[in-house]
């Protein structure tokens, strides 16, 4: 029972940084958040992976290899932002039916 609340709990932290990467793909980039909050944020993640990989607890390392994923995205958006994010093209299109 306690690994299955393990798992709940580590697939619901996991998919946190998901609406984050999603809005990052949406919009084209990731000015939101600024660079100290990415890098606490990565640094933080890559520091429990090396803590609780030893330990071989699935649940956990699910959890930060997810959430590094997710990162990734949202700092490929940071660097390297799309010149027409998706949102801004919907607003394009509405102005010219209008």
């Amino acid at each position: 029972m306690l690994e299955i609340v393990g798992w709940i709990g580590s697939f619901l932290f996991g998919i946190c940084g998901l609406p984050l990467a999603l809005q990052s793909i949406r919009e084209g980039h990731s000015r939101g958040l600024n660079w100290p909050f990415i890098a606490c944020w990565l640094g933080g993640e890559i520091c429990t992976i090396v803590y609780v990989f030893p330990k071989e607890d699935l649940p956990l390392l699910t959890n930060y290899f997810v959430n590094v994923a997710f990162l990734l995205i949202v700092i490929r958006f940071k660097i390297w932002e799309r010149k027409n994010g998706i949102a801004a093209e919907k607003r394009r299109l509405i102005k010219a039916r209008l």
